[in-house]
This record gives C-alpha cells, structure tokens and sequence, in this order.
C-alpha cells in the first residue's frame, strides 16, 4: 500500500516557489512546514519522551528539512484528529493513504513516501482461519460473517469494508491487545506495523505471544482508494 505526502493545496506552491528559488531561499523568512502524525503507528510514528519519531519522519525530515532546506515541524496527534488538524486547523500536510476524503482538502504526492503492504491478520485458534485462509479477495470476507475491527481514522476500512461488522477502536495499540484477546475476527492493517508491534511487546502479552496472531499472503487491495 502506497503512503504518498498529502498536503493543503495553499502548501504545494509556497513550497515549490521556495525550493525552486535559491533567491527565495536566501531572502524570504521561512515559514516551518507543519505536519501532523499519529502518536501510535510505530515504526513509522511513535512519540518518545514527548517527541514524535518513526520512519516517516526520518524521510521528511531529510527530504524537506535538509534538502529542500525548509523548516518541518511534526505534532503527533490520535490519528482521527490529526487528519482533522490539517482539514480544518491549518496543519500542512499528512503522510498516509489517499482515499476521496482526503483528498477534498489536500493533494497527493505524485511519488510515494514509502509502501506498507497491508495482509489479513486472525488469531490462530479463531473459528474462520481455515475458511479465511481461502479468501482471496475482499468480496470474499463478506460471506464469512466476520468481527473486523481497525482504529479511529482508518480512512482504507471504512472505504473498503463496507458490508461487514467494523469495530472502530481508539488506536492501533487498542486494536493489537483486542485481536490477541480475540474480541474480534480478523484486522487488515500493515504488514510492517504489526510485525513491529508484536516484536516490541513480545515480553508483555501476557498469556498471549506474538506467534498467536497469523497473517496472511498479501491481501488483495492494491487500489488505496
């Protein structure tokens, strides 16, 4: 799954005057390039000691701080308002999937950031792995009756689940510790996080561990809309 720069339209000119102008550069203040991230998506957001980190901003930080020279800022937020802060509250831009919403008010980098590919993931011992593991497309879950659950602003499951249960959680974390405690049937979600996650807590899952969630071959969703 692509993870292009979605940014507000008033950003794409300033910010291609300013990197196209080595005058521009030298003569005008420099107003910081505000994005706002999740605060729970490890490894490409996390926050540590109150700062926000991860992969995504490693990128940014080097493209558009160093190269293009411009000041970025990052303020992490639970992901449902972090989507609102550049909506409505004049943050420039986000780093995720572009879906039509999102795309009302902002536009998309024509190059990706970065690819998370997203798989199914269900706990080993649930009731549906063994018919689960022969769906090969989305369509296909339908039939199946399944739990889904994803977290608040997960733009790709609401476009892309519609016909099945969807349980929207606060965060990814919340999403994680409820499929282990099998509270739900199955989480679409990226490949990379998951792993992540399930590495980072594979000492503090109590009688769980992190063999016990199961992901499937790639998913078939390649449209990120």
């Amino acid at each position: 799954m692509a993870l292009p720069l979605l940014h507000r339209r008033i950003t794409l000119g300033w910010l291609g005057g300013l990197a196209a102008s080595p005058f521009g550069l030298a003569q005008t203040p420099k107003m910081p390039f505000r994005m706002a991230v999740s605060d729970n998506y490890a490894p490409f957001y996390l926050v540590e000691n109150g700062r926000a980190r991860g992969i995504v901003i490693d990128i940014l930080s080097e493209v558009i701080g160093k190269q293009m020279g411009i000041p970025i800022e990052f303020e992490a937020y639970p992901w449902a308002r972090a989507q609102f802060m550049v909506e409505k509250s004049g943050y420039d831009a986000l780093c995720t999937i572009a879906n039509p919403n999102r795309l009302t008010y902002t536009v998309a980098s024509d190059e990706s950031v970065l690819i998370n590919n997203f798989h199914l993931f269900v706990h080993k011992d649930n009731r549906l792995l063994p018919d689960l593991r022969k769906v090969s497309a989305i369509d296909g879950l339908a039939a199946l009756n399944p739990k889904a659950i994803s977290y608040l602003g997960s733009g790709w499951s609401a476009n892309n689940l519609a016909g099945i249960e969807l349980n929207l959680v606060g965060n990814f974390e919340t999403v994680m510790r409820m499929l282990l405690a099998r509270r739900a049937d199955i989480m679409i979600d990226g490949e990379s996080n998951v792993k992540n996650w399930l590495a980072s807590h594979k000492d503090d899952l109590g009688r769980s561990n992190s063999e016990d969630i199961v992901m499937s071959a790639p998913y078939l969703c390649c449209d990120p809309f």
